[in-house]
């Protein structure tokens, strides 16, 4: 809460400070030549000061507002996903799939946690029938329409490609194209339809 204070009073007091300073008309004569010549400048410093601040604080404060109106507490990754993802890349699987089921247990609305856990059984342990049920239980949870969509259309795709199951991926593509036709994944999913 000081933070935000003291941030707010770093923008607002120069602002303040630049206002006085070019609303002072009772000088003398001579002062005048000094003040007429400074004012642009002063204006200048204070612009690029204020246009530091605003990159600085505001726009990534603005921008982590808007993700977090658009796609909730998804849009951006915490510590713990960080570190698992770090698990993954370093080839500690059994460590990460251990962490991803507690992040999906903790954080059901994440989309994140049961891709990234879906991906690992299918690719890391070979256990593709494990991730389509992964993906099953994240339908259930997650809410977005375009999410959805992403979801099955990743159960599909892995129905097609890994176990050569062509029955179920045609019936998850016709759901995706009857259910989300408007989303990118059910145009998608239009494509891999066959007559």
């Amino acid at each position: 809460m000081f933070t935000i204070f003291f941030r707010a009073f770093l923008m607002i007091a120069p602002g303040i400070l630049l206002a006085m300073y070019l609303l002072t008309d009772n000088l003398e004569a001579a002062d005048q030549v000094t003040l007429a010549t400074s004012k642009p400048f002063m204006c200048v410093v204070f612009g690029i000061y204020e246009a530091i601040l605003f990159k600085i604080w505001v726009m990534p404060y603005l921008a982590d507002r808007i993700v977090k109106f658009l796609y909730g507490d998804q849009g951006s990754l915490d510590e713990s996903m960080e570190r698992i993802l770090q698990d993954i890349r370093e080839g500690r699987k059994d460590e990460a799939l251990k962490a991803l089921e507690a992040y999906t247990a903790d954080y059901p609305r994440h989309l994140t946690g049961w891709t990234e856990r879906a991906n690992l059984l299918r690719d890391g342990f070979k256990r593709p029938q494990d991730a389509v049920k992964v993906l099953e239980e994240a339908v259930a949870h997650i809410s977005g329409k375009e999410d959805k969509a992403l979801l099955l259309y990743r159960m599909a795709r892995i129905y097609e490609l890994s176990l050569d199951n062509t029955a179920d991926a045609q019936k998850t593509y016709r759901l995706i194209a009857e259910q989300y036709p408007r989303t990118a994944y059910g145009r998608e999913a239009l494509a891999h339809i066959s007559e």
